[in-house]
C-alpha cells in the first residue's frame, strides 16, 4: 500500500471493509515483525560479542570437572540458561557516553516503540493515517540516525538499524522472549540441547562455551516464532484482502524465505557446536559429529538411539582395547605388549574350534610345503637390487620396525639357506611402506594348491535390502603366523652386510594367501554356526546383520573370537559401528540403494590415469597396461565398465607381439581406444553398479546353424537365413548374432526389465555375461552391439547355457525356412519402376534379406521391420496392410509350412512332386531334426511304421552320418523338383543322372560316394533283385568310372615328427608349475600321442569309469565310438594311460595326477576327465579337444595349414611302428580292426623305439 493511499484514508474518508482488513493486518504484522527483529538483533549482538571468546575457551578434555557442574547440568537440562556476570559487565562497559545528557537505553526506546505499535487508541481501523505517525514515533523514540534506504520505508529502516546495532537490556529481551510461545506442532522452534550422555562427560569450560552458543541459538530460533505467527495470520486473512490492495501470497513467500535463511544459520550453528565438542570425543565417537547424523531436539540425534549406540560402541571399544592394550599410556601400535607370531600362544583356543591338522600346524609352527618334499637348493646367488638414498632410508626404517616387532631376527649363515632380495611398496594409505621379500625363486619350489578365496562378489551376494554392515581389519595379519624354526633359513635376506631371516609368514610367499585364508575358515565357520553372516578377504573381514542390533552382536562376537585366537585388530581401519553404508575393499557398499560404487579417491585415481594416457602420444606399453589394470579393478563398481576397455586391451596385445614382449616399447592408441578412455573420463564420477537386477522377467531361446538363425519367446517364433557375408563367419559369431537379431525381433518394445537369454553355445554365453571378450574381435563387436542396444532400451541381459537337446524350437527355426517368401524384384526392374513412379516409402511383405526400402513390414517378427501402432508388444505382427493374410498370421504360417515341406530349398517355379507321397507331420521329434532325417521319418511313417518304431530306426543314423547325408538329400530333393521326378521311387536313370550332376560340380570320388550312400538310405530299390540303390550294377559301374577318372588321393604323403612336440612339452617344465591352461594342453597332447585315439574318444574319458593304479590310469568308455559295430569286441572301449618313468615331464600319468588334483574343486559334478580351463568349467567337446591339440602343434612349430589335428594318429602310430612296436599293439591301441586301414591311411615313414607308449615318448 502506498503513502498516498494511506493519506487518503487519514483525511477522513470512511474506510471500506477491505481497507479495514488491511489496516488490521498491518497492525498485527508490525507488532510481530518488530518482535522478530528484536530477538534476532539480540542474537547477532551476542554472537559477535561472544564468538571469539567462545572459540578460545573450547579446550575440551575427557571427563567432567567439578566446578559449576551442578549449575551447568541444571541449565542444560532446562530451557533456562544462566546469564554470566562477565557478559553484563562487558555490555555496560561498552556503552558510550552521551555528553552528560541522559540517553534512553535501547530497551526503553524499543519498549516505547512497541507500545505505540500495539496501542489500539493511536492506531485505529478508522484512522489509517496513524500508521505514518506510528512509524515516525518509533524512529523518534529510538533516536536513530536518519539513513536513506531505497527499497523500504524510511521509518522501517530506522527501526531495523536501531534494533540490530544496539544491545537490548535483559529486561526488554526477556519480556520480548516471553511474549511469544512456539506453536505446539513446531517443536523445532527451540534451541537444540546436548544429549545427556555426552553433556555429563564434558568439563565445565566446554559446557560454558556451548551454553553461550545455546543462548545465541535460543534468540535466533525464537525470532522465528513471530514470523510464523505473521504467516499464520496472513493465511487466514488471505481471502479477506483484495489482491490489488495487498499481495498476500508474496508476503507469505517473503516470510517463508526469512525462515529458510534463519534455518540455514541455525543448522550451521548446530554444526559449529558439534565441531567445538568433537575434539573432546573419543576417536570412535567422532562420527556422531558428521552432518549425516540428523539433528532432533538433541544435538546428536534422539537420546534413546544415541544411548544404544554409545553402549554398543563402549562394548566394542572395551573388547578392542583388550585386544590392543596400551603401553606406557600411549596408544598401541598393534604389536607393543606381545611378541611376533602371536597365534602360537593360543593353540588351546584353536584346538577348540578345529581339528584340521594343517591349520593347527600353521598356528603352532607353520611348515613350508615343498614339491615332492624336497628342500629347495639355491643354485645361483640372488640378484642384488640397487636402492637410492630415499629407498634405503625407508628399508632401514622398516627393518628397525620389524626387528622391534620380532618379525625378523639377525641370523648367521646356515647349511642349505636360501637368500632372497627385498623391495618396498607403498601402502594404500599413501604414507606407509611395506617391505616385501622377493621370493620369486623360492616360490618355484613351493607346492601350488588352488583355493577359492572370497571376493567382493561374495560380499555383495550376502547383502540384503537395508542390512547393516561392519568391517574388522586384522593388523599385520601374516606376521601372526609363526614359521617353523627349521624352515626360517629359507626366508633370509641381506642388508648392510647383515643377514636377517623371517620368523613368521612373509609377504611374497606364494602359499601365504592360501594359508591365511584357510586359517580364517574355521573362525567364520563358527560365526556362521551362530547364525551370523560374515566373509573375509585375507585380513579384511566383512560382518553383516539384518538389523543394527544383529550386526552389532556380530561385531562383538567376532572381536571376542578373534581376540581369543590371538589376532590383533587394526582399530583405525576397522568399522565397528554398524552402518548401511560401508567402504570395503575400495568400494562403497550401500544396502539402502543396493549399489556398489568406487570410493572418491579411486574415482579420481582412475580419471587421472585415463586423462594422462589419452593426452600422451606416444605412450609406453607399460603405461597402457597399468591403466587397463586400474580400469579392470573398478568393474565391481561400474555397471557397464567391461564394455569400454577391449580396444585398449587389443591394442596393448598387438603392440606386445610387435615388440616381442617388451613393455618398455612405445605404442600408438587407436581411435577406438581413445574413445574408451574418454568414456571413463566422462562417466566414472557418476558410475555405480546395482548389486542385483532381480529375477529375469523374460526368457528367450536362440540358436544358430550354418544356414540361419532362430529364436523363441514363449509362443512367439522368429528366424531366417544368413546373408552370404554373415554365413562366412565362425559359428560363435553366428550364435551371438542370433541373440542380437532375436532380441531386436521379439523384444523391441521391452524396456526396464531383465531378459535371460538361453543359448546352447557356451562361448556366446560367456561373451554376453562378460560384456565382450578379447580373443575374437568379431565376437566382441557383436556382443558390444547387443549391450549397446540393451543399454539404450534400459534392458539388463544375462545368459545361461541351454543344452542343445532342449533347445529344439530355436534350432528348428534356424534350419527350416520359407524360402518361397524370400524373393524380390530384380534390381534393374525395381530401378525402372521407381524411376517412373517414384521411390516407395515402405516395402510390404518383406524381410531383412529382401527389403527394397529402409522401412518395411514383415508377416512375422523381424529384427529391423517397422512396428505398426496398435500391435502387440511381442512384435509377433509388424505392419498392417489391411489384408486378410496379415490379419491371420496363423494361416500364413500354415501355408508357408506347407510350401516349405513340399519344396525344400526350391527356388524354381516348377511344380512340386506329389505331396501325397510325403505326408505332413508335426511331431515333437521332427521339429528339431534336419531336412534329411525329417524326410526319412516321413518315409517310414508312410510305409506304416509306428512313431515308436520310426524313432528307433532313426537312431541307427549317427550324428556325423546325418550331417554328411543332409546336404546330399537336400540336393536330391531340389533335383527331383526341377525334374518333376518322384524323390522316393525314381527310375534308375534319374538317380544316376543325380550322381552325374555331382561329378559335374567337381566333387571328389569320396563326396560322390557319400551321396550314393545317402540315396541308398532313402530310396526304394528300383529293382527287387538289389537290396539297395547303391548295389545296382549300373550305379556300381558309374562309381567305378568316377574312381578311374578322379581317384581319391591320400590327405598326407608324409607325417610330422613327434619329437618336435615332445621337445616342446619337455621345455614346459614341471606340471605342478604350469597354469591350468598349459597343463590341460599338455595332458591332452600326451594322451593323444600315447593312445593314438580320436578326439571323440578323448572327449568320452570319464573319471567315474576310471581305475587308478600305481603306474597307470585305465578308462572304460561308456558310449559307442565311430568304429563300434554290432557284434564287434568291446576291447577298443578301454583306454589305458601308462607311466613313463624315464622322463617325468613326459609322463602322462604324472600329468594326469596333477590335472585331477588341480581341477578337483573346479569340476563340481562334472565327471568327464577334460573340462574347459576357462569359466564355466564344463566338459570339453570334441571340437574343443581338437583345438587344444592344434594349439600344441602350433607351439611346437608344426604347419597346421598342412596337418590337421586328426593327423596326430598318423604321427603317433607311424613313430611307434618305426620304433619296432608290434603291429598288433598298434592296432589294439589305436582301435583298428584291419591292418589294411593302418597301412593305407596312417602308416608313414618316421623314426624308431620299444613298447608303444615307450616308443612314442622316446626321443632318438
Amino acid at each position: 500500500m502506498t503513502d498516498s493511499s494511506l493519506q487518503k484514508v487519514g483525511n477522513g474518508a470512511a474506510p471500506n471493509n477491505g481497507e479495514s482488513a488491511i489496516v488490521a493486518a498491518i497492525s498485527s504484522m508490525s507488532e510481530l515483525l518488530v518482535s522478530s527483529i528484536t530477538s534476532m538483533k539480540s542474537t547477532m549482538a551476542e554472537s559477535l560479542g561472544q564468538m571469539k571468546d567462545t572459540i578460545d575457551q573450547l579446550v575440551i578434555e575427557e571427563g567432567p570437572s567439578e566446578e559449576n557442574d551442578e549449575q551447568l547440568q541444571i541449565a542444560a537440562k532446562t530451557d533456562e540458561l544462566p546469564t554470566e556476570q562477565s557478559d553484563k559487565n562487558q555490555q555496560s562497559g561498552s556503552a558510550e557516553p552521551n555528553n552528560g545528557a541522559k540517553k534512553p537505553t535501547s530497551g526503553e526506546s524499543t519498549e516505547q516503540s512497541i507500545n505505540i505499535l500495539i496501542n489500539q487508541d493511536s492506531v485505529s481501523q478508522r484512522d489509517a493515517c496513524g500508521k505514518i505517525e506510528l512509524l515516525s514515533g518509533i524512529a523518534n523514540d529510538l533516536k536513530l540516525d536518519q539513513k536513506k534506504a531505497p527499497a523500504v520505508n524510511e521509518q522501517i529502516a530506522k527501526i531495523v538499524q536501531g534494533l540490530l546495532r544496539e544491545k537490548l537490556t535483559e529486561e526488554v529481551l526477556t519480556a520480548t522472549q516471553n511474549r511469544y510461545s512456539p506453536p505446539e506442532n513446531c517443536e523445532c522452534l527451540t534451541s537444540t540441547k546436548v544429549n545427556h550422555l555426552i553433556w555429563d562427560k564434558l568439563k565445565s569450560d566446554t559446557r560454558s562455551a556451548d551454553i553461550k552458543l545455546q543462548r545465541v541459538q535460543s534468540n535466533l530460533v525464537k525470532g522465528l516464532v513471530p514470523i510464523v505467527s505473521v504467516i499464520e495470520k496472513l493465511v487466514k486473512a488471505r481471502d479477506k484482502i483484495p489482491k490489488d490492495a495487498l499481495d498476500v501470497p508474496e508476503l507469505i513467500r517473503a516470510a517463508t524465505d526469512a525462515i529458510a535463511l534463519v534455518g540455514a544459520a541455525n543448522f550451521e550453528l548446530n554444526m559449529r557446536r558439534r565441531d567445538n565438542i568433537k575434539p573432546k570425543l573419543n576417536e570412535d565417537y567422532k562420527h556422531l559429529c558428521s552432518s549425516s547424523v540428523p539433528f532432533t531436539e538433541f544435538l546428536f540425534g534422539n537420546d534413546a538411539d544415541l544411548s544404544k549406540q554409545l553402549k554398543d560402541l563402549a562394548e566394542a571399544t572395551k573388547v578392542s582395547k583388550k585386544l590392543n592394550p596400551k603401553v606406557d599410556g600411549h596408544k598401541s601400535n598393534g604389536y607393543r605388549g606381545y611378541k611376533h607370531a602371536k597365534l602360537q600362544q593360543f593353540v588351546p583356543a584353536w584346538k577348540d574350534i578345529t581339528d584340521d591338522p594343517e591349520v593347527l600346524d600353521w598356528v603352532e609352527h607353520c611348515h613350508l610345503e615343498f614339491i615332492d618334499g624336497v628342500s629347495p637348493v639355491q643354485e645361483t646367488d640372488y640378484k642384488v637390487i640397487q636402492f637410492n638414498d630415499a629407498e634405503a632410508a625407508i628399508i632401514e626404517s622398516e627393518i628397525v620396525q620389524l626387528l622391534n616387532k620380532g618379525v625378523i631376527v639377525e641370523s648367521p649363515h646356515s647349511q642349505g639357506e636360501f637368500v632372497s632380495s627385498i623391495f618396498v611398496r607403498l601402502k594404500k594409505n599413501g604414507v606407509d611402506y611395506r617391505m616385501i621379500l622377493n621370493l620369486k625363486e623360492l616360490n618355484k619350489f613351493i607346492v601350488y594348491r588352488h583355493l577359492k578365496m572370497d571376493s567382493l562378489k561374495t560380499v555383495t551376494d550376502l547383502m540384503s535390502q537395508g542390512c547393516y554392515m561392519a568391517s574388522v581389519d586384522i593388523k599385520d595379519a601374516y606376521y601372526t603366523v609363526p614359521i617353523a624354526t627349521e624352515h626360517q633359513k629359507f626366508l633370509k635376506f641381506r642388508w648392510r652386510d647383515k643377514l636377517y631371516q623371517y620368523t613368521c609368514l612373509p609377504n611374497g610367499l606364494a602359499s601365504a594367501p592360501r594359508i591365511f585364508t584357510k586359517l580364517l575358515k574355521p573362525v567364520f565357520n563358527i560365526m556362521r554356526q551362530k547364525g551370523y553372516l560374515s566373509s573375509s578377504y585375507t585380513d579384511d573381514c566383512y560382518l553383516q546383520g539384518a538389523t543394527y542390533g544383529e550386526c552389532h552382536d556380530n561385531v562383538q562376537e567376532t572381536l571376542m573370537l578373534l581376540g581369543d585366537l590371538g589376532f590383533p585388530i587394526h582399530n583405525e581401519k576397522s568399522v565397528l559401528i554398524p552402518s548401511q553404508v560401508l567402504t570395503f575393499l575400495g568400494f562403497v557398499l550401500n544396502s539402502v540403494t543396493m549399489t556398489v560404487q568406487l570410493t572418491k579417491s579411486r574415482k579420481q585415481k582412475l580419471k587421472t590415469a585415463c586423462l594422462t594416457l589419452v593426452n600422451k602420444e606416444p605412450c609406453t606399453i607399460q603405461s597402457v597396461a597399468e591403466v587397463i589394470g586400474v580400469i579392470v579393478s573398478s568393474f565391481p563398481g561400474v555397471e557397464h565398465g567391461p564394455l569400454h576397455y577391449r580396444s585398449l586391451e587389443r591394442d596393448k596385445s598387438h603392440a606386445l607381439r610387435e615388440n616381442k614382449g617388451n613393455f618398455g616399447s612405445s605404442m600408438i592408441l587407436s581411435p577406438s581406444s581413445r574413445a574408451e578412455l574418454n568414456w571413463w573420463i566422462s562417466n566414472v564420477d557418476t558410475s555405480l553398479k546395482l548389486i542385483s537386477h532381480g529375477e529375469p522377467e523374460l526368457h528367450i531361446q536362440t540358436d544358430a546353424s550354418a544356414l540361419g538363425w532362430g529364436g523363441r519367446r514363449g509362443e512367439h517364433r522368429t528366424g531366417g537365413r544368413w546373408t552370404q557375408q554373415e554365413a562366412s563367419h565362425h559359428i560363435n559369431y553366428l550364435e551371438l548374432l542370433a541373440v542380437f537379431l532375436t532380441i531386436k525381433a521379439l523384444c523391441g518394445n521391452c524396456a526396464n526389465l531383465h531378459i535371460r537369454v538361453q543359448c546352447d553355445n557356451t562361448t556366446a554365453v560367456c561373451y554376453i555375461n562378460n560384456m565382450g571378450g578379447s580373443k575374437s574381435p568379431d565376437c566382441n563387436s557383436v556382443s558390444r552391439q547387443i549391450w549397446d542396444y540393451c543399454v539404450e532400451h534400459h534392458i539388463w541381459i544375462s545368459a545361461s547355457h541351454l543344452p542343445g537337446c532342449e533347445n529344439t524350437e530355436a534350432d528348428r527355426e534356424s534350419r527350416h525356412f520359407n524360402d518361397r517368401t524370400e524373393w524380390q524384384l530384380a534390381s534393374d526392374v525395381y530401378y525402372s519402376i521407381t524411376r517412373q513412379f517414384g521411390q516407395p516409402s515402405i516395402d510390404l511383405f518383406a524381410s531383412r534379406l529382401n527389403k527394397q526400402c529402409p522401412v518395411y513390414a514383415s508377416w512375422r517378427p523381424d529384427p529391423d521391420a517397422m512396428e505398426m501402432p496398435g500391435k502387440n508388444s511381442s512384435k509377433q505382427s509388424r505392419g498392417d496392410t489391411g489384408g486378410a493374410l496379415l490379419d491371420l498370421p496363423k494361416l500364413v504360417s500354415q501355408i508357408a509350412e506347407t510350401i516349405d515341406s513340399s519344396s525344400i530349398d526350391d527356388h524354381s517355379q516348377g511344380s512340386p512332386p506329389d505331396s501325397s507321397r510325403v505326408p505332413e507331420t508335426s511331431s515333437i521329434e521332427e521339429k528339431a531334426e534336419s531336412v534329411s532325417l525329417s524326410f526319412v521319418r516321413r518315409l517310414y511313417k508312410n510305409r506304416g511304421f509306428s512313431e515308436r518304431a520310426t524313432n528307433i530306426v532313426l537312431q541307427s543314423w549317427r550324428q556325423s552320418s546325418e550331417k554328411q547325408y543332409d546336404a546330399h538329400i537336400r540336393k536330391w530333393l531340389l533335383f527331383c523338383t526341377k525334374r518333376q521326378a518322384d524323390p522316393i521311387c525314381p527310375t534308375i536313370g534319374v538317380a544316376v543322372d543325380f550322381l552325374t550332376s555331382l561329378y559335374d560340380e567337381g566333387l571328389s570320388y569320396s563326396s560322390i560316394n557319400s551321396g550314393r550312400c545317402a540315396l541308398s538310405a532313402i530310396l526304394e530299390s528300383p529293382a527287387s533283385a538289389y537290396p539297395t540303390f547303391g548295389e545296382h550294377p549300373d550305379v556300381k559301374r558309374l562309381m567305378k568310372g568316377i574312381f578311374q577318372s578322379r581317384p581319391p588321393l591320400p590327405r598326407y604323403c608324409k607325417t610330422w615328427d613327434v619329437n618336435l612336440v615332445l621337445q616342446y612339452i619337455g621345455s614346459m617344465g614341471n606340471s605342478q608349475e604350469l597354469s591350468l591352461k598349459d597343463l590341460t594342453l599338455k595332458l591332452v597332447m600326451l594322451v593323444a600321442l600315447t593312445t593314438a585315439q580320436r578326439g571323440q574318444s578323448l572327449q568320452l574319458l570319464d573319471t567315474q569309469n576310471m581305475v587308478q593304479e600305481e603306474t597307470a590310469y585305465t578308462f572304460m568308455l561308456n558310449s559307442n565310438l565311430k568304429q563300434s559295430k554290432p557284434g564287434k569286441s568291446t576291447s577298443d572301449l578301454v583306454i589305458k594311460l601308462n607311466a613313463y618313468p624315464y622322463d617325468r615331464n613326459l609322463c602322462v600319468v604324472n600329468a594326469c595326477s596333477v590335472y585331477l588334483a588341480r581341477t578337483k574343486l573346479l569340476r563340481g559334478s562334472e565327471s568327464r576327465l577334460f573340462i574347459t580351463h576357462q569359466k564355466p568349467h564344463k566338459k570339453a567337446s570334441r571340437d574343443t579337444i581338437r583345438r587344444w591339440i592344434q594349439q600344441m602343434m602350433i607351439k611346437a612349430g608344426i604347419d597346421i595349414n598342412v596337418y590337421k589335428p586328426h593327423s596326430i594318429r598318423s604321427a603317433a602310430t607311424s613313430k611307434a611302428k618305426a620304433a619296432n612296436a608290434s603291429l598288433v599293439e598298434i592296432m589294439q591301441t589305436a582301435g583298428w580292426s584291419s591292418a589294411a586301414t593302418f597301412a593305407k591311411f596312417y602308416d608313414r615313414e618316421i623314426e624308431q623305439g620299444s613298447s608303444f607308449a615307450d616308443s612314442v615318448l622316446s626321443q632318438s
